[in-house]
């Protein structure tokens, strides 16, 4: 007779489970980006260096992807840390400190990019796939389609 009968916590329950992430989710998210950052970067397995390919990226997309590819390794158990300070940015980029200032001042006022401490910055992770789907669409033309095509 009672067992239809929800407690308050089993109806709260319910009513959250639609913005839970769960653990596929997440996977999930982390293969689309995977897929959409392939393009643009590689990490090296021994070292956690990021490799940006050789396309014609602005310095504000060469700064997200490189923080990208820190983030990337970090999670991959590759890299200890996530975060880099910008002098570090400016020599795996080999673009001058006072070129990188104002876009990466533009992505930490955009949000894409945090800072959790003065001179150091990370990718925001909530803008990780939003900002690669912008970059991938800016580039969708035949130079990642032959990159890809050596992947096969």
């Amino acid at each position: 007779m009672f067992a239809n009968i929800d407690t308050e916590y089993d109806k709260k329950k319910k009513i959250l489970k639609d913005i839970i992430l769960k653990e596929e989710d997440a996977l999930a998210q982390l293969q689309r980006i995977v897929k959409l950052a392939k393009p643009f970067l590689r990490i090296e397995e021994n070292t956690g260096r990021v490799v940006l390919t050789n396309f014609a990226l602005t310095n504000s997309e060469k700064i997200f992807l490189f923080l990208l590819g820190k983030y990337l390794a970090y999670h991959s158990g590759i890299a200890k840390e996530s975060t880099t300070k910008m002098r570090d940015i400016s020599d795996a980029l080999g673009v001058a400190v006072t070129t990188l200032s104002a876009p990466l001042g533009r992505l930490v006022r955009d949000h894409i990019v945090d800072r959790p401490q003065k001179d150091t910055y990370q990718v925001n992770p909530h803008k990780i796939e939003t900002t690669l789907k912008e970059i991938s669409q800016k580039y969708s033309d035949t130079r990642i389609d032959k990159w890809n095509s050596y992947e096969k």
